[in-house]
């Protein structure tokens, strides 16, 4: 009997060993798991008010950075805001700076549009006064209509010389609103 409970003791620190040894080895993946869970969590919590930011400052995300997985995948765009900025770049984004002024007025971003209005004020091109952002948008839509269709109309040579002066005023510009659509 001693010698069967040795045996039964020994197989049974086997077994305890080995099950020891297999937790040890996945120990790495299930902590592993573990972190990508919660951070999941994490970006699953943050994407909305960091994608309102982004809309906010007229950032085109990537398709990594729409649905992110990682919180590396929310916040690279605004690691390379930060890096623009701090490299001596302005706030107006890349894709702002390519904006022409008619896409500018039909975006529905009250900054954008603030700067397009600027911009055709600034060229002797009359700006309807029906045109309000404290009100909401359909109240001033027909208006911005209305004034797309007189700047369609224009030569091309006078609508590009109007995308060129946007370039500039959006270079110059510090955003009004900090939510910047325009319901």
């Amino acid at each position: 009997m001693p010698k069967l409970l040795s045996i039964l003791a020994l197989v049974l620190s086997l077994a305890a060993l080995a099950l020891a040894a297999t937790v040890y080895l996945r120990a790495d993946i299930i902590a592993d798991q573990a972190v990508q869970r919660r951070e999941q969590k994490v970006v699953d919590h943050l994407k909305p008010k960091v994608h309102a930011i982004y809309r906010d400052l007229g950032l085109e995300l990537t398709p990594s950075a729409k649905q992110p997985k990682s919180l590396e995948d929310l916040f690279t765009p605004m690691f390379h805001v930060v890096t623009d900025i701090q490299d001596g770049g302005n706030v107006a984004t890349k894709s702002e700076n390519s904006v022409g002024l008619m896409s500018a007025l039909e975006s529905r971003d009250k900054n954008m549009v603030h700067i397009a209005l600027w911009t055709l004020e600034k060229n002797d091109i009359d700006i309807p006064k029906q045109i309000k952002f404290d009100e909401e948008y359909v109240v001033s839509r027909s208006y911005i209509e209305q004034l797309s269709k007189q700047i369609s109309s224009l030569e091309k040579e006078r609508r590009n010389q109007l995308d060129e002066s946007m370039k500039y005023h959006i270079s110059i510009y510090s955003p009004i609103w900090a939510s910047a659509h325009w319901d």
